[in-house]
Order: C-alpha cells, then sequence, then structure tokens
C-alpha cells in the first residue's frame, strides 16, 4: 500500500494499512501502541517520517510497505549532507523504525549498515 504520512494518533498512516488485514486483537494490540507514545514523541515522529516521505518523493520513489534498508540508506546519505545533529539522525530512524513495526512491517534499519 502506499504510506501517506504516519496519520494521526488514532488511525495508522497508510490509506490502506496494515492492520486491516491483521486479526482483531492484533488490531487492538497496535491500537494500543499508538497511544503508548507521548504526544510529543508522536510529533517528533511524524515530523521525522513525513521527512522521509518527502525524500522519497524527491528521489522517485513511492514509499511502499515495507520500506527496505536499501531506501533507508538512501536518506541516510541525505541527511549526512545535510549535517544534522547526531540525535535528529537517530530520531528519523527510530521513526522509520517505529512506523513500520506499529505496521507490522520488519524493521528497516536493523541491518548493519544502518
Amino acid at each position: 500500500p502506499q504510506i501517506s504520512g504516519i496519520g494521526n494518533r488514532n488511525q495508522p498512516g497508510t490509506q490502506t494499512d496494515a492492520t486491516s488485514t491483521i486479526e482483531p486483537w492484533r488490531r487492538m494490540v497496535v491500537s494500543v501502541a499508538w497511544r503508548s507514545v507521548a504526544p510529543c514523541m508522536w510529533q517528533s515522529y511524524e515530523k521525522s517520517f513525513n521527512d522521509f516521505v518527502q525524500f522519497q518523493d524527491q528521489e522517485g520513489q513511492s514509499a511502499i510497505w515495507p520500506i527496505t534498508e536499501e531506501q533507508v540508506l538512501r536518506y541516510m546519505l541525505s541527511l549526512a549532507t545535510r549535517q544534522l545533529a547526531s540525535s535528529t539522525f537517530s530520531n528519523c530512524l527510530s521513526a522509520i523504525t517505529f512506523v513500520s513495526r506499529i505496521n507490522v512491517y520488519p524493521d528497516p534499519c536493523s541491518g548493519f549498515l544502518v
């Protein structure tokens, strides 16, 4: 499915999100996980993930689930050229990890190079 950002605290951020095809009990677990994120962290993740989505668009790559390690590595290179603080860099990767996992996809940031 195409992604449109990470949505809001009540709905996962895909137009046809991964939770629509999973069992009801798992949907409840995902819902609890969404609510477990503090509002300030939520805003930070949303901003960071939307930056990743914009990068994908600029690269001519639509962000399709699951996000791949290669997509993350390309994004990391673009972040490095922007000379961001290491905390900002880490937050961007954490946002990608969170959104991937909350949508029941593997973490594309778990590889050795990421």
